[in-house]
């Protein structure tokens, strides 16, 4: 099969589709009169096609008919809708992509009554060609199909294949639900910002260039965070004056209650860290109510994110773990300036 021939159809034309759909596209993996569009609001199949030159269509079945991949991309709660109405409409040749939350192999080979299905869980930054997607496939999924849809997934960033559809349930709590909380930080370092004087885009300016430059950093470097975060720390020290009666490399008592203090803080923020991961685990069916690991965690969480959580929440969303480990960073940086 050479590349004009591949045939792709979406079936849901949201954000994430159109990023896919770009992808394809700037990569060279199909021509736009080569992918279709299932879609149910007018106004966004016109602005598909218009942008992209992709056919669009009200009608699932007319868009996946001929398609060599087929990608689900709707919201989880029409994908029973979906799966009945191409329930007997795929035949052996289609393999289907789903970017569908939640949608297990096995759910979706019953509810589709087909067997060549790849699984992938993506990520926001996927939008901008950064993404971070992890996927698995059956063992009916061809090796060509793989190739396909490992292209695709390139085109969207850096993508991971598994073995074991289990990972990507706990891929669903660190890469897809991660940036959510990374944006959250990056809005309090802009809120610092604009407290400390600093416009509002000169605070986004620098505050985004940071956590860009931080995290590329970490990836080039192949260093450790922590060694990271140290170095920051000594960078901040190097270019301290001392302060008048201060010994350097003294420190007595106080040094090793600053010590202690900052051990204490690490250990706060891992065990939060820790409950999260957990939590999650227990969302994504891997781990069981009751956990006595998880138990010890709320233990120890509990008085501090008891009182943040009854301001620290969006509606039903509890961002207490998060502005309690903002927090305790910034306690770390008040006790390494006073080290």
């Amino acid at each position: 099969m050479v590349v004009e021939e591949l045939t792709i159809s979406f079936i849901g034309g949201g954000t994430m589709a159109e990023a896919m759909l770009s992808g394809i596209l700037e990569g060279g993996l199909a021509t736009s009169s080569a992918i279709a569009v299932g879609e149910p609001l007018a106004a966004r199949r016109d602005y598909l096609s218009g942008r992209y030159g992709v056919k669009a269509t009200p009608e699932n079945l007319e868009a996946i008919r001929g398609a060599h991949l087929v990608v689900l991309a709707v919201k989880p709660q029409q994908m029973e809708a979906v799966m009945k109405e191409l329930r007997g409409h795929l035949d052996s040749s289609q393999a289907v992509l789903s970017i569908v939350a939640g949608a297990t192999l096995r759910s979706m080979s019953r509810g589709l009554e087909h067997l060549a299905i790849i699984r992938v869980m993506p990520n926001t930054p996927a939008q901008v060609a950064e993404g971070m997607s992890v996927w698995t496939a059956a063992p009916e999924v061809s090796t060509r199909q793989r190739e396909v849809a490992q292209g695709m997934l390139k085109a969207l960033g850096e993508e991971m294949y598994v073995s074991e559809e289990k990972y990507l349930d706990m891929a669903t709590a660190l890469s897809a639900s991660g940036p959510a909380y990374v944006f959250l930080f990056l809005e309090a370092l802009i809120d610092a910002g604009v407290y400390l004087g600093l416009t509002r885009d000169m605070a986004q300016t620098l505050a985004t260039q940071t956590v860009l430059g931080s995290a590329t950093l970490a990836k080039k470097s192949g260093r450790h965070p922590v060694e990271l975060r140290n170095m920051g720390h000594y960078h901040q020290r190097r270019h301290r004056r001392p302060r008048e009666g201060h010994r350097p490399g003294g420190g007595g008592v106080m040094s090793y209650v600053l010590q202690l203090v900052n051990a204490l803080i690490t250990f706060l923020s891992l065990a939060i860290f820790g409950r999260i991961i957990l939590d999650w685990l227990i969302v994504g069916g891997i781990m069981r109510q009751g956990n006595p690991l998880r138990e010890a965690m709320i233990r120890i969480t509990e008085p501090i994110l008891a009182p943040i959580r009854r301001y620290a929440h969006i509606g039903m969303i509890d961002l207490s773990p998060m502005v309690a480990i903002i927090i305790l960073m910034l306690i770390q940086q008040a006790l390494a300036s006073l080290s």
